[in-house]
């Protein structure tokens, strides 16, 4: 018996005005061209009473600039007012996190909350290995269930638009280790593919996308990081795999490292403030992502998940 073929496609599917016809297929926008309507700064550390890491981004045009309409200000020191000059009258919101580490393992408690929002630090040097993951997970499911011993609240939170999240950095991306080329034949890159994935299956868990750091003698002796092509290669490859897991919409934008430069002294940021805005906006773009998603990402991903209001 002769194989069977599927019957053939009519051809007015392939003329000038049809459905598959030449042209058909939209194009992704020019990435020049995707730019949000705003930014919020997701992850600042205050040093100073006036907000200066983003005072404006560029826009599409010169001479256009991006307003940026909301911070939240990442406090080390819960014994620390919030500390910023509200003059611009942007939407501003107090946050302390918990550090989780090997030296530190205790997870965060839900009395943290920032307007339903729990931040969880992560300062590992290097990129994680199985312990480290363990440690991220066990954070996360002790949250989940001390929520979950607490029914009432938790009956309420999805009314209120609040609880239940857990917002997590330095983990897109994680510290920077090998370029393009080796990384993705690296054990620390699959597991953190794999290990991100499984997180993701927590829908209550976001990330932010903060600037990476590179540990020197970690990453190689070629410098790699210094050459912004191949910098924004590595952190596409990364953030690739977190909208395919995560989608847009759990995925924050912050201007700073993970932690303060204080606790992670051995090592470099390449790029932070706007120049990171600038090279993820790109890297956002590049990827096929709408102004739409672009926008969620920048900016209106954090006010939901911190309830900002000005």
């Amino acid at each position: 018996m002769p194989p069977r073929r599927p019957p053939p496609l009519p051809r007015a599917l392939f003329e000038a005005d049809g459905p598959l016809g030449p042209g058909s297929a939209p194009l992704h926008p020019d990435p020049d061209t995707v730019h949000p309507p705003f930014v919020i700064d997701a992850h600042w550390f205050p040093r100073q009473a006036q907000y200066t890491p983003l005072p404006a981004v560029r826009g599409q045009h010169d001479g256009d600039r991006v307003e940026v309409r909301g911070v939240v200000q990442v406090q080390m020191d819960a014994t620390r007012p919030s500390f910023i000059d509200n003059a611009d009258q942007i939407m501003t919101i107090s946050t302390y996190p918990t550090i989780i580490n090997s030296t530190f393992p205790h997870p965060p408690s839900i009395a943290s909350e920032a307007n339903g929002a729990i931040d969880i630090l992560l300062p590992f040097p290097k990129p994680l290995t199985e312990a480290e993951w363990d440690l991220v997970d066990e954070a996360v499911n002790a949250l989940d269930e001390s929520w979950a011993r607490r029914p009432d609240e938790a009956a309420a939170a999805p009314k209120q638009g609040k609880g239940r999240k857990i917002v997590i950095s330095g983990l897109l991306p994680p510290p920077f280790s090998r370029p393009s080329a080796t990384l993705p034949q690296s054990d620390e890159f699959n597991l953190h593919l794999a290990r991100l994935s499984q997180l993701s299956l927590h829908g209550n868990v976001y990330l932010k996308a903060l600037p990476p750091s590179v540990v020197p003698g970690h990453a190689g002796q070629s410098n790699w990081w210094e050459h912004t092509a191949e910098f924004e290669g590595v952190v596409r490859m990364y953030v690739a795999h977190a909208i395919e897991t995560f989608g847009t919409h759990r995925l924050l934008f912050g201007a700073a490292p993970a932690v303060p430069h204080a606790v992670t002294a051995p090592q470099r940021v390449p790029i932070k403030n706007e120049a990171w805005y600038q090279l993820l906006r790109k890297v956002l773009a590049d990827l096929g992502l709408g102004r739409d998603d672009v926008a969620d990402i920048l900016g209106a991903n954090a006010i939901g998940v911190y309830s900002l209001a000005r």
